[in-house]
Order: structure tokens, then C-alpha cells, then sequence
């Protein structure tokens, strides 16, 4: 903790000039950058906070967002052509609105990797997305984890309300989930897991698409630009997939069926993440209460 002296010393070294060279203020669920006064008034400008990196779309794995939902400062190297940036999410709070303070620092020639000095920018970049992807990836699976589903189903509502897309969630669950570990235990459980999600992940042939570990046996697909037709007949190739398919687990070769729940929206700013996901678990919920192995919308 400083103490009011060493304080006052940073404010007049001016070390902002050497944290960063870019400052902003920008709203994560807007993605407009801000402008704020002097007396704390905040006005959006026309820009989105995204444009930054030459990307129409909103960015994936946003720090902000996670700043802002977890009212926690956050860091994280992202690259932009050739060069390397550190990144510093700030949120803070102005007339009880809370915001992001973003800070941008072009490190390309003040960054060391260890055991980087034969690497070329490309192998750098892709160890750059390598860290970046570790902390929303399922240990378990291989797959999104929850992290990713809080952070990045947001954005792709957004994206597709930008766009009056429409957009589709699905809840995914393995049937009788219980009985496989009480039958076989928790390793061929885990096994079982892990060849479902790679079955649904199978299932998925567009580049938008993405299938995430909800908890436990439940997991969540997103369809960007997809409406109800598509989502259904997505689910049930999966469903009729899974049920067709014998899991091999060592010596154990494993039949499951699966449930699904679906909701579609074509995205307008009034529906939220959390509401969709809602609504595919009601309908989740309904075909298990209708029988299992089967899909509701």
C-alpha cells in the first residue's frame, strides 16, 4: 500500500506517459469508446472500441467484458499486425455507471519471452493466442468453458443485433448421466465427457458456431446468424448422432442418449445472454420431462 508521499511522486513523475500509450475509456457492453468530462459526464463517440484492431467484429475473449463482470483489474498480450500490445482492463465507476479504463502499451521492442530470441513473429503470435486460449478452454473436454460462455455469448448477441441477425442457443445434456459413473465410474464418466463434446463439436461446420462445457454433464451451443430451423436440425443430427454412436471407453464400449433445449431470437438489444440461456434450459428441461433423447424448441 503506498503511503501519501510516494503517491504525490508517481503523480508528478507522470508514469502514464511510460504504462501506456494509449488511454481510453470505453463501455464493454456498447463496445463504443467514451468520452468523460471533468465534472464525470460520460457521452459515447461514434467509435467502437474494436476498430483499433482493424477487426469489423467484436472482439473474442474481450478483457474488458471480464473486467467489467468481475469488477477486477485485468491483463492480457494481444498483437495487432506486428506488433505485440500489453493490454490493462481497469473498471471503475462514474456516476454510478461502471466503465472500463483501458490501457494499450506497444511492446514489440520491450518484451521478452523466455527462450523467444529464435522465434519469428508468427510462432510468437501463436503462442500469444496459445495463453490467451488457455484461460477459456475445458481441462476436461478440450472445449469452451464457462468462462468463454459468460464472455463471449454477449458479444455474439451483440454482434448479431448490430447486424438484426438472428441467433440461436442450445442447451445440450447427456441423459441419465449418473447411472455411467454408478455403472462404470468416474473415469469412464469422464471419458464419456469427452466424447460427447468432440461429437457435438462434430456436428458444427461453420466457423461462427461453438460448443462450450456449461457444468457437470451440460453444455451449451451457439449459432450466430442461425434461427429456430437451423438450430433444430442441428440439435437433432446431434442427438441422432449420439445415440447412434458406441463410446469406447478401454474395454467398455458405452450406448447414451442426450436432450436438448433450444432458443432462437433474432437479436434487437432486448434479449440478454442470460435470459437465452434461460430459455434453452427451459426447454432443455421439457424434453427431459417429455421422455429424453429428443429435442425441444
Amino acid at each position: 500500500m503506498l503511503n501519501q508521499d510516494a503517491k504525490s511522486l508517481l503523480c508528478e513523475l507522470n508514469l502514464m506517459d511510460e504504462l501506456c500509450d494509449i488511454a481510453r475509456f470505453v463501455d464493454p457492453l456498447s463496445k463504443k469508446v467514451l468520452t468523460v468530462s471533468k465534472e464525470a459526464d460520460i457521452t459515447e463517440q461514434e467509435l467502437h472500441c474494436y476498430g483499433f484492431w482493424t477487426n469489423q467484429m467484436v472482439c473474442d475473449n474481450c478483457i474488458s467484458v471480464r473486467a467489467y463482470r468481475n469488477r477486477h483489474t485485468y491483463i492480457k498480450i494481444e498483437y495487432k499486425e506486428d506488433s505485440t500490445y500489453l493490454i490493462t482492463a481497469i473498471p471503475i465507476t462514474v456516476q454510478g455507471k461502471t466503465i472500463v479504463v483501458e490501457l494499450l502499451k506497444d511492446t514489440t521492442d520491450s518484451m521478452f519471452l523466455n527462450n523467444s530470441g529464435e522465434k519469428n513473429t508468427d510462432e510468437i503470435h501463436s503462442l500469444i493466442n496459445r495463453m490467451n486460449e488457455m484461460n477459456v478452454k475445458d481441462a476436461l473436454t478440450g472445449i469452451y468453458n464457462r468462462r468463454y460462455i459468460d464472455e463471449k455469448l454477449p458479444i455474439d448477441l451483440l454482434n448479431c443485433g448490430m447486424n438484426a441477425e438472428y441467433i440461436s442457443v442450445i442447451m445440450a445434456d447427456i441423459d441419465w448421466f449418473k447411472r455411467v459413473n454408478d455403472t462404470y465410474g468416474h473415469q469412464t464418466g469422464d471419458c464419456v465427457l469427452r466424447q460427447f463434446a468432440q461429437i457435438l463439436s462434430k456436428c458444427l461446420h461453420r466457423g461462427s458456431d461453438w460448443v462450450a462445457r456449461y457444468g457437470g454433464e451440460e453444455f451449451l451451443i451457439c449459432l450466430p446468424n442461425a434461427d429456430r430451423d437451423i438450430a433444430a436440425e442441428i440439435a437433432q443430427q446431434m442427438r441422432s448422432r449420439i445415440e447412434q454412436e458406441a463410446l469406447r471407453c478401454g474395454d467398455e464400449q458405452i450406448h447414451i442418449t442426450s436432450s436438448f433445449g433450444i432458443c432462437s431470437i433474432k437479436a434487437d438489444f432486448t434479449e440478454s445472454a442470460e435470459e437465452m440461456i434461460r430459455q434453452a434450459d427451459r426447454k432443455l428441461y421439457e424434453a427431459k420431462q417429455n421422455g429424453r433423447n429428443r429435442v425441444a424448441y
